[in-house]
């Protein structure tokens, strides 16, 4: 918050106003939450962009303990070890169990908007 809080004096001096500012936010990083840095861009109107908010892809789901190279097929070097993609497999599971939720409603709605649907086919 004080780093924002000089940045915004100190261009304001000069007749500038500070609009907008990146600063890393995500479900690892929410030090912005707890430094100031979002409570002294609310009250200085400045504008927040959230740098990494799925932590450089960690929280993705493309990159997991059992997939460290992100599909990047055979032989490919995995781009985070094994260690820190562990700890993200809470993460990764929740996001699992989603997208197979979502998958489910998207097939039910498929087959309740199909013209077959609520039809009985008997066959002799």
């Amino acid at each position: 918050g004080r780093a924002l809080r000089r940045a915004h004096r100190a261009l304001a001096q000069r007749g500038l106003k500070l609009a907008a500012c990146s600063v890393e936010l995500s479900l690892i990083c929410s030090s912005a939450l707890d430094d100031g840095t979002l409570e002294a861009a609310r009250e200085l109107d400045i504008t927040v962009f959230a740098r990494s908010p799925l932590a450089q892809g960690l929280a993705s789901g493309k990159y997991t303990a059992a997939n460290p190279t992100g599909g990047g097929g055979f032989g490919a070097t995995p781009k985070w070890r094994p260690r820190v993609l562990f700890q993200f497999q809470p993460i990764h599971d929740a996001l699992a169990q989603v997208a197979g939720i979502v998958a489910k409603r998207r097939t039910d709605q498929k087959r309740a908007e199909s013209p077959q649907a609520g039809r009985v086919v008997v066959t002799t």
